[in-house]
């Protein structure tokens, strides 16, 4: 997980103990990233105009239980890598921070690795520290970090993983077939998928999952609005204590809110109105073209769908052809590999096809109707089972999100006749 902590570092400030080599790996570390980071366009401009105005934050790699892969401390400026997941990533256990911190320092190739692969949540811990320069207020402002900080530092660091993948078409293949996979890419997919989404959809996933995830993450429009609300409350006490500096307070505090506010999204909005567009549908390009190429038909139909959704280029013919030609494709490659594929992947696959077909306002085929209906009602059995059972509301939520679909297209009556029959 990438994040920023602000308070929560000083609890175990006490255990960063500090190493010999702590200062020099940082140095080496940071040569290392940027002469990775910079061979983007993304990463030369963040380099050459942003991150030139900070001081570089130290990199320390420390041992945390309940934390994730990496997180920014603004009041130390420091970014911390979690050695817990440097472990699972190079697969060795017994390793404390010393030995890790000296094998780091002293083997190049054994650094450089790691870097390879941890890079673009480096760069999300660097943008905060860019933020905490910039914004200073924001990012201090009543203990509390704004979610929309969140939303410049995943863009951002997203587009770097994109056009880090068109300058590795091989290793984006590789992992598109499952034939490659890390913990730290994992993460950086997962930001990559949300990003070819739409604007909207992408700012809810970072907004429910820090809002959920991390206490101190608030939204400056909810806070605005709370500031609103305590001003009505305020001007009620006053009427009856007679003390009008209360509602005044407030209303300094709403004031203050709303300069924040108008300021960051000033500096922002290119980023968001111009950018995410172009950036966006040539991920969408990029990810159909190598979907296509190794029959990842669960990727390349959500791809397509977002590639029509967000109107991109209708004139393209290469893209064109390839969702005409794999929608065609599709129901005879199903009907092959149905067995050979997991039950898991083969929902998922059916059912962005079925999304797209949605999309087009066009019919379900007969030919595999039969082995869709089986696939989702059993997805509706197991979904089922799942609800008795967990109490997370997020997650509840989402399985009765993915019930409503499901039941949309088998009709409530068969679904119960079914799980009437297999109790």
């Amino acid at each position: 997980m990438r994040m920023i902590l602000i308070y929560f570092f000083l609890l175990f400030e006490s255990g960063l103990f500090s190493y010999e080599y702590d200062k020099a790996l940082s140095n080496k570390l940071h040569k290392d990233y940027k002469n990775l980071i910079i061979k983007t366009s993304i990463g030369r401009e963040l380099y050459l105009e942003k991150f030139k105005y900070i001081e570089k934050p130290l990199i320390l790699l420390r041992y945390m239980d309940n934390i994730g892969y990496a997180w920014y401390d603004p009041q130390k400026n420091t970014i911390i890598f979690n050695t817990k997941y440097i472990m699972v990533f190079f697969d060795i256990n017994g390793y404390d921070d010393k030995k890790i911190i000296d094998v780091f320092y002293f083997s190049d190739k054994t650094r450089k690795e790691f870097v390879k692969y941890s890079d673009t949540i480096f760069l999300h811990e660097m943008i905060h520290s860019y933020q905490k320069k910039i914004y200073p207020s924001l990012v201090d402002y009543r203990n509390n970090f704004f979610i929309e900080l969140e939303y410049e530092a995943y863009f951002l660091s997203d587009i770097y993983f994109f056009e880090k993948m068109k300058n590795n078409k091989k290793l984006f293949l590789k992992i598109l077939s499952n034939n490659y996979i890390d913990l730290y890419t994992a993460d950086a997919m997962s930001g990559f998928f949300s990003m070819i989404t739409d604007l909207e959809e992408y700012k809810k996933i970072i907004k429910k999952r820090y809002q959920n995830e991390i206490s101190g993450y608030v939204s400056l429009s909810d806070e605005e609005i709370k500031r609103k609300a305590k001003i009505e409350e305020k001007k009620l006490i006053s009427y009856v204590v007679g003390n009008k500096e209360i509602v005044i307070r407030e209303k300094e505090k709403l004031d203050e809110i709303e300069k924040i506010k108008e300021a960051y999204q000033k500096s922002i909005s290119d980023l968001f109105e111009n950018k995410y567009y172009l950036i966006n549908c040539d991920a969408l390009s990029y990810t159909l073209e190598n979907s296509y190429q190794i029959k990842n038909y669960y990727l390349l139909f959500k791809s397509g769908s977002y590639f029509m959704k967000n109107k991109c280029d209708d004139s393209n013919k290469k893209i064109n052809n390839i969702l005409d030609e794999s929608e065609k494709n599709f129901v005879l490659w199903i009907s092959k590999n149905k067995e050979k594929i997991s039950f898991e992947d083969l929902y998922l696959t059916i059912k962005e096809y079925d999304k797209y077909l949605d999309f087009l306002k066009k019919d379900f085929p007969k030919d595999i109707l039969e082995i869709r209906d089986s696939i989702y009602l059993k997805k509706v059995t197991e979904i089922k089972r799942k609800l008795e059972f967990e109490k997370d509301e997020l997650k509840r939520e989402e399985y009765s999100f993915e019930l409503d679909f499901l039941y949309r297209k088998l009709g409530r009556k068969a679904i119960e006749s079914v799980l009437l029959n297999s109790r």
